[in-house]
């Protein structure tokens, strides 16, 4: 996804061109800095890595040892590996974010708008498993049908058509979309619940919802 974003100049970051894609890879590492070694990386170690602008498709790339992480098992497929660190990585911090002094999520109310997307689904499924009670917008039945299948709790895409439902009662709300700038995740929360932002989709999507229209004013012009 963000490598398509860089390619097409959206967003709110830029990279110059040529532009080589990459932004999770993962190989094996053939060249070492003298800290990489001190901290236990060895030649022929196969890593996971992270570049925000890029670089992973080229034969070699260059990461910082702060955005490589070692995949402690050759059984597990890249895919899988990129998944967790981006993914679910992403998930159990917006979901740490919520939590009161690291305390269980047991019956706390959470909203994860458009919960369909890959971090959403993570965050259902993390929320779940601490016996959370998990709410999510979906834009189609088949997303419906199938985040219902995990668990979750669905609710329309257009915060028109939910947020009376739940305004004031969620302990935890991970907005992936910025819909509306934030209004009705905000308008969502408890007197003491927590907006945690974890993407501005909706300034890639040009449906029109009704009054909400599309796009983020969130960080202004």
């Amino acid at each position: 996804f963000r490598d398509c974003m860089l390619r097409r100049g959206l967003g709110v970051e830029k990279v110059s061109f040529p532009f080589t894609p990459g932004c999770e890879v993962v190989g094996t590492i053939s060249h070492l800095g003298n800290r990489a070694k001190r901290m236990g990386y060895r030649i022929g170690d196969r890593v996971v890595a992270m570049n925000r602008s890029g670089g992973g498709n080229g034969y070699y790339a260059k990461f910082h040892m702060d955005c490589v992480s070692p995949i402690i098992s050759n059984k597990i497929e890249a895919a899988d590996a990129v998944c967790l660190v981006d993914v679910y990585m992403t998930a159990y911090q917006a979901l740490r974010c919520g939590k009161n002094d690291g305390t269980p999520l047991t019956e706390a109310n959470i909203l994860v708008t458009d919960g369909y997307s890959p971090v959403g689904q993570a965050a259902v499924q993390l929320a779940l498993l601490e016996g959370a009670n998990v709410y999510v917008t979906t834009s189609e039945t088949g997303q419906e049908e199938h985040m219902r299948s995990l668990g979750a709790k669905c609710l329309p895409y257009s915060p028109n058509k939910w947020l009376h439902k739940i305004k004031g009662k969620m302990d935890l709300v991970i907005d992936n979309t910025c819909l509306d700038s934030y209004d009705s995740s905000w308008n969502a929360l408890s007197a003491t619940g927590t907006l945690v932002v974890t993407g501005i989709t909706s300034l890639y999507n040009f449906t029109d919802y009704g009054d909400v229209g599309f796009g983020c004013d969130a960080f202004g012009d």
